[in-house]
């Protein structure tokens, strides 16, 4: 079920009845780019560019458009085994500067607080 940010005060309710909420709103438009940005800075840095030197021109060119236009350019296939094998939630990506700085954004934290008031986030 989706819970809008400005409807927070619903959304204990809402996770007791269904099990589950997305809440929308938390991230404005305005910042949309900037997060995605930040998100492909975040991949690129845990790439061993050593390793992208040594591999073939497939990669090499896959690599480079990734810093380019960043994440939305990686193949379909390849962003399915990242998601797949836990990349961005279970390891990497979730203890990146990244994570830090959307744990710590202002409406994360009031959802968060919604839900669990009083008790850290991180």
């Amino acid at each position: 079920a989706a819970v809008a940010f400005d409807e927070l005060p619903r959304l204990p309710a809402v996770l007791e009845q269904l099990g589950f909420a997305v809440v929308t709103g938390v991230v404005i438009p305005e910042e949309v780019t900037a997060l995605k940005q930040r998100f492909s800075d975040a991949v690129v840095e845990l790439v061993d560019e050593e390793a992208v030197r040594a591999s073939g021109p497939t990669v090499q060119e896959v690599y480079e458009t990734l810093k380019q236009e960043g994440a939305g350019s990686l193949p379909r296939r390849t962003a399915r085994a990242l998601s797949r094998e836990g990349f961005c939630f279970r390891r990497c990506l979730a203890h990146s500067g990244f994570a830090w700085e959307v744990r710590q954004d202002a409406r994360v934290r009031a959802a968060w607080e919604a839900v669990y008031p009083g008790e850290p986030l991180v």
